[in-house]
């Protein structure tokens, strides 16, 4: 069947044909067998069945000239070459800038009228080490993500190119240059200067002698801890830095002379270095250093609690209301209405002071005063204060928060002054309220307050 198909249709297109040349064959009109492609046509020249996969080649696009060939891209050559169209690539031309690739990362490729141009490489760029050297070996020179590394290697290193670059100006050492970094080697022996010597400890002193060996010394008067430290007569003594420091002990004595002060002797009872007390004599010894019943205000001075936000009313004042001893007692509030605060409210306090109180003149000196209060419940409110100041530093020595007083009456206090011996001090009797809260409280009054010590050992 396949034949007579075959057949039919070769004397279809002869009878069918009007004599006129086909564009795509022969002039004269003839047709080429050989150029028809039939699906069917077998071309293994072994034979042909129905069951080979033999077909001739679908040939190139059939042109009879070069104008049959152009194919619309202006950077191909077109022709036509034994019936067939050769589109050639045009070396250099390009369509787009995706079509130029000179292969170097650092030059920008553009397509510029259909010619492929390469700039200039950009500035800094690389692909390789070998294209970054500025010259100076102290740097890296290293071509990193395109980018030349010109960053300097170490600065704690000197760098070179000849051994001459390395010369150190010591005669002791010899210069040399190894792969770009200067190594001063130290000629034979321990060492070139003194500061190559390491001493074992701080009371050792090392030179570098003249055949360039170390030599060492002991410090004279050097010591490595306190023990090593010569104890002297009333001191304390540290070694510090080879150093043997030396501290008085205050009050510290061997004799009288030393404690330099006529009413006081040296006590050397318990052995060893003594210490100076006050001789218990009349005219060395002060048994009441001071004493006040507040009829007056006296050698106190007063003045508002200089706390921000604080009233400059009520003060500490001279009161009748109350007393130990009659007539009148220190108090604070205000005595027109006995009350701490105004009706308004507001933070109030102050302070009375006792300056230049002189206790060397006592043994285990003391401060006792008589102290009313009627302040709030709350005890970290209303606080009355009892603060010494000894060499311009404040020392709270009592305070109505940690001692419990008993509502409604005077109440004895005495205060320890004994770490304040032989100084003299500043006495400050402080009323602070820490609070704003408007009370129905009158305040605190004070009376017969004393200073004073022993003088019978």
């Amino acid at each position: 069947m396949r034949y007579i198909l075959f057949f039919l249709l070769i004397f279809g297109v002869v009878a069918c044909g009007d004599g006129a040349p086909s564009d795509a064959h022969d002039k004269g009109g003839a047709v080429n067998l050989d150029e028809i492609y039939l699906p069917d046509r077998c071309t293994n020249p072994a034979g042909c069945d129905d069951t080979s996969d033999s077909r001739p080649e679908i040939p190139e696009t059939a042109c009879d000239g070069d104008e049959d060939c152009d194919d619309g891209n202006f950077c191909t050559n077109d022709r036509c070459e034994d019936k067939k169209c050769v589109n050639e690539p045009v070396e250099g031309c390009c369509v787009s800038d995706k079509d130029c690739d000179d292969g170097n990362f650092c030059t920008k490729d553009s397509c510029v009228d259909g010619t492929c141009v390469f700039g200039e490489p950009l500035e800094g760029c690389c692909n390789e080490d070998e294209e970054c050297d500025d010259g100076d070996p102290c740097t890296w020179n290293q071509c990193k993500n395109h980018r030349c590394d010109f960053s300097e290697k170490d600065p704690k290193v000197k760098c070179c190119t000849q051994d001459r670059d390395c010369h150190d100006g010591e005669v002791c050492t010899t210069d040399r240059c190894i792969d770009g970094i200067c190594h001063n080697i130290v000629a034979e022996g321990d060492c070139c200067f003194d500061s190559d010597c390491v001493a074992p400890d701080i009371c050792t002193e090392v030179k570098c002698t003249s055949e360039n060996k170390c030599e060492s010394t002991y410090k004279p008067n050097c010591c490595r801890n306190d023990f090593e430290c010569v104890e002297k007569q009333c001191n304390d003594v540290s070694c510090i830095e080879g150093d043997c420091i030396y501290t008085p002990r205050a009050n510290c004595c061997h004799q009288d002379a030393d404690c330099n002060d006529p009413c006081k002797e040296c006590n050397t009872s318990v052995g060893g270095d003594g210490y100076c007390v006050l001789k218990n004599t009349p005219e060395c010894c002060v048994a009441e250093i001071y004493r006040t019943d507040f009829s007056s205000m006296g050698e106190f001075t007063v003045a508002p609690l200089d706390k921000e936000g604080y009233l400059t009313s009520p003060v500490w004042n001279i009161d009748t209301h109350r007393s130990v001893s009659p007539p009148s007692s220190l108090y604070f509030g205000d005595p027109s209405t006995h009350r701490l605060y105004p009706d308004s409210g507001g933070y109030v306090g102050g302070r009375a002071t006792l300056r230049n109180v002189d206790l060397s003149r006592t043994n285990d000196p003391k401060l006792e005063l008589q102290i009313y209060r009627d302040g709030s419940s709350r005890t970290t409110m209303d606080v009355l204060s009892v603060i010494v100041v000894s060499d311009g530093q404040e020392t709270p020595m009592w305070t109505s928060i940690s001692n419990l007083l008993t509502k409604d009456k005077f109440n004895l206090q005495t205060i320890g002054l004994t770490k304040f011996a032989g100084s003299t001090v500043d006495i400050i009797l402080q009323f602070d309220s820490d609070s704003d809260f408007a009370t129905t409280c009158q305040g605190v009054w004070v009376d017969d307050l004393r200073i004073f010590g022993r003088c019978n050992d």
